[in-house]
């Protein structure tokens, strides 16, 4: 005995294929409002960052100054190891205060670009699909150019409009009040 049966399992595969097709027609839209919306959650990140920048700087510039002035003890070559520590240490603080705003910054740029791709793309195709109908159409209409004539092409092409108004011109056609009299 099987554990899911064959129907039950091929509802769920047609669900799942469904709502991935359903996924990559949307995915230019979806990505665009999340790129959006990541700009805006980097830009308030951004800021609530900058409000701590102060306390983090002071407190760089303050071992800053205690390594720079606790130099005369120490040997030339730890002097300067001691520094590169303080000054690593100080990115590394830095890094932590801006570090998710600038991922989520990048990640929602790369989700506008990659919307505007993949709508370039599908305009690319659409614009390619269009132009092998137009060749098509003026094809046809030459060779049926050919076979009939260029008025009565003309006249088709118009929809027969053109051999009415050429009627009412020469005035040989009946109109329905004639023919109920």
């Amino acid at each position: 005995m099987t554990l899911f049966p064959v129907a039950t399992a091929n509802a769920v595969t047609r669900g799942i294929g469904r709502s991935t097709l359903k996924f990559k027609k949307e995915s230019p839209h979806i990505f665009f409002v999340g790129g959006v919306v990541g700009v805006v959650v980097s830009a308030v990140l951004a800021c609530r960052a900058t409000l701590k920048l102060n306390e983090v700087m002071d407190e760089i510039e303050k071992d800053i100054h205690e390594t720079k002035h606790a130099g005369e003890e120490k040997t030339e070559r730890q002097y300067y190891v001691d520094v590169v520590h303080v000054y690593g240490k100080g990115l590394v603080a830095l890094v932590k205060l801006y570090g998710t705003s600038f991922v989520i910054g990048a990640v929602s740029i790369s989700a506008l670009a990659g919307s505007h791709v993949s709508l370039t793309r599908r305009n690319t195709a659409l614009t390619g699909a269009l132009a092998t109908v137009v060749k098509a159409y003026d094809e046809y209409r030459d060779r049926v150019r050919e076979e009939l004539g260029k008025d009565e092409e003309y006249n088709l092409y118009l929809g027969g409009q053109q051999a009415n108004r050429e009627a009412r011109r020469s005035k040989q056609y009946v109109t329905i009040c004639q023919v109920l009299r």
